[in-house]
């Protein structure tokens, strides 16, 4: 069972009144004036929103793909850096050095009164889904002085709003940039490809794809003409075995009937008969000689050089010996010795004089030797030409991929770099839509403005919680002990502790000087609680009020 009852504690609550009252006069008093100690502090407050991109995303799509959320949760992040508050509180002498707190302590405390905060979001904005997005979002400080927190404020407005669109042109300019060196990087390459495709060409000149149908008609031809050298040269060989087959019967017929070689022949026994009477010195073998050396020098060339020979030999010697020879008839055989050596040069320059059936049969056989000698010159140059065609032609195909990789890595490139220049305009397009502020940028729609009433502490809320609080610590004070030193108060109680025994509970029986005294005691209590209460309401007007 219950040791107390709803109306113990009624009674209980009644006897301990004042010991309750009084303890929460005094602590909500105090509490109070506590309270009205702390230093208010005042926020101002801009309201800021994400307008969406005045010129349609089909016509000039952003090249920023960021989503506005992020970009402000990042430019956020930036505002709160150390650096940025460090100097922040520089400009407006938010650092007390008076304090005796640590220097990052008060950083920290400046940051936590830089008030950013996302408001409200209409619609999302996702990387797939560009559909048109309402972001409302709050800047604000907080200080003790309305003018610094107005001021700051306003920093802090135009800082964020200088951040986002330095970060929005940076993003472009840098895809911009980006896209720029992609082109740039992108015509190296085809330029270098295009000079390899040059290297190949000068290094296997006539052996591309484009030479195929020349050298095709080139192999065409000199086959063509290589079969006809050959018949040409046939023909000619045996036109040149006919003519020799012939000589015979053409030349040597005729040089029988030839007066002057019958004369040769008939001064050469002349001379023989001469000679083998006399020296070779005397008159007439010397006339007879120089007659033979005549005809020889013009019909037999080899024969006058053999006797010739012979003979200046002979006169050298004796021009050497000098054997009884007068000063004239050295002089005479010296005079001989130079018109012999005359003649043998001649003779060697000139030849001998031939009949006109040799003279003829010479002519045709060096003319066909020569054709046919010229045509086995052209034959080879044919041959070594059609050779080096055909050799070309097999070395097409290997050059012929070379080039086709080449080419297929041009036209790649060039498709890439026909990429990068459509993305290059599109950037292009939009950093002029940044430059010209046309994009997707945060407007104010509310500025700061000077604070006039403080946003902390709210003293209403913090009045109502030290009522509760001083209520609390009162009833703890006042009803403690009971709880803590239970003792009988009431024969219900007693008859609970003594259960089957019957419990009379008899009036308190109070004589005249207890009862006044208690009523002393009452009226002492009751005024403290009322001067107590008075004292507790005048402090929370001039609080609250």
């Amino acid at each position: 069972m219950e040791r107390y009852s709803i109306g113990d504690l009624i009674k209980l609550g009644l006897r301990r009144f004042f010991w309750v009252f009084i303890p929460f006069c005094v602590l909500l008093t105090i509490g109070l004036i506590v309270l009205n100690e702390v230093p208010a502090r005042y926020q101002s407050t801009a309201v800021l929103m994400v307008e969406d991109q005045q010129v349609s995303q089909a016509l000039v799509p952003s090249a920023i793909r960021s989503i506005a959320q992020d970009r402000l949760q990042t430019i956020r992040a930036e505002m709160r850096a150390r650096n940025n508050i460090v100097e922040l509180g520089q400009e407006f002498q938010l650092f007390d050095r008076d304090s005796t707190r640590p220097f990052s302590q008060q950083v920290d405390d400046i940051r936590n009164d830089i008030r950013i905060s996302i408001q409200s979001v209409n619609s999302q904005r996702n990387r797939r889904n560009q559909q048109p997005s309402t972001i409302t979002f709050e800047i604000g400080f907080v200080h003790e002085n309305p003018q610094t927190a107005f001021r700051v404020a306003n920093k802090l407005v135009t800082d964020f709003l200088a951040e986002n669109v330095e970060s929005r042109i940076e993003a472009v300019e840098g895809t911009a940039e980006f896209f720029r060196e992609e082109e740039r990087d992108l015509r190296r390459q085809i330029e270098n490809v295009r000079k390899q495709i040059a290297d190949v060409r000068e290094a296997n000149p006539g052996r591309t794809p484009s030479d195929q149908g020349l050298i095709q008609a080139q192999i065409a031809r000199l086959t063509t003409d290589i079969a006809r050298t050959e018949e040409r040269i046939e023909a000619a060989n045996q036109d040149l075995s006919l003519l020799r087959m012939q000589q015979p019967i053409i030349i040597d017929a005729n040089e029988r009937a030839d007066a002057e070689r019958i004369e040769l022949r008939n001064k050469r026994r002349q001379l023989a008969a001469l000679r083998a009477q006399y020296t070779d010195n005397y008159p007439e073998v010397i006339l007879v000689t120089n007659e033979v050396l005549d005809l020889e020098a013009r019909l037999e060339p080899a024969a006058f050089e053999r006797r010739a020979a012979r003979l200046l030999s002979d006169l050298n010697r004796q021009i050497a010996e000098r054997d009884g020879l007068s000063q004239k008839e050295l002089a005479e055989l010296r005079e001989r010795r130079d018109t012999l050596q005359e003649d043998i040069a001649r003779v060697r320059r000139e030849g001998g004089e031939l009949s006109l059936p040799r003279l003829q049969f010479e002519a045709n056989e060096r003319r066909i030797l020569a054709n046919i000698e010229a045509d086995e010159e052209r034959l080879e140059e044919m041959r070594a030409q059609l050779a080096e065609a055909e050799q070309r032609l097999a070395e097409i195909p290997a050059v012929a991929a070379v080039l086709n990789d080449l080419a297929s890595e041009e036209q790649r490139l060039l498709g890439l770099l026909s990429n990068t220049q459509a993305g290059r305009a599109t950037v292009e397009r939009s950093e002029t839509l940044e430059t010209q502020q046309k994009a997707e940028r945060v407007i104010v729609v509310e500025p700061p403005a000077l604070p006039d009433v403080p946003s902390a502490p709210d003293k209403p809320r913090a009045a109502l919680l030290l009522t509760g609080v001083a209520g609390g610590l009162a009833a703890a004070i006042g009803l403690a002990p009971i709880f803590l030193f239970p003792r009988v108060d009431t024969g219900r109680q007693l008859g609970q502790l003594l259960p089957g025994v019957a419990v009379v509970e008899v009036p308190e029986i109070v004589d005249e000087e207890e009862a006044k005294f208690r009523r002393a005691v009452f009226l002492g209590l009751t005024a403290l609680s009322i001067v107590l209460a008075a004292i507790a309401s005048f402090v929370a007007y001039k609080v609250l009020v």
